[in-house]
């Protein structure tokens, strides 16, 4: 019983100062004008994805994403972009806007 009071203590640990961070960030025109509903996806290098859209003033958010690095994949009928993004146990890794046409 003990042991696995013990294991049980080892294994919250861990989930409590595991790092995770919200990513976000905006789509827009050249112009500047927000992208509505643009894909924005993040992988990771297993292979993982998760795909959000932006909403009417151009912002995503990626909720509790675990830190490592990633590519973020935004996509338009007309467009795609990708860069690289490091998450860290921040609260938010914000992402510099992404203009698409």
């Amino acid at each position: 019983m003990r042991k696995r009071i013990a294991v049980s203590i080892a294994v919250l640990t861990l989930i409590a100062t595991a790092a995770f961070a919200d990513v976000r960030g905006k789509v827009t025109y050249p112009d500047g004008t927000p992208y509505v509903k643009a894909a924005v996806t993040i992988k990771s290098a297993s292979g993982a994805s998760a795909t959000v859209y932006t909403g009417s003033d151009g912002l995503f958010i990626h909720p509790g994403i675990p830190a490592g690095e990633y590519v973020l994949e935004v996509r338009t009928p007309r467009d795609a972009k990708e860069q690289k993004v490091v998450v860290t146990s921040q609260q938010y890794t914000d992402v510099a806007p992404v203009r698409v046409n």
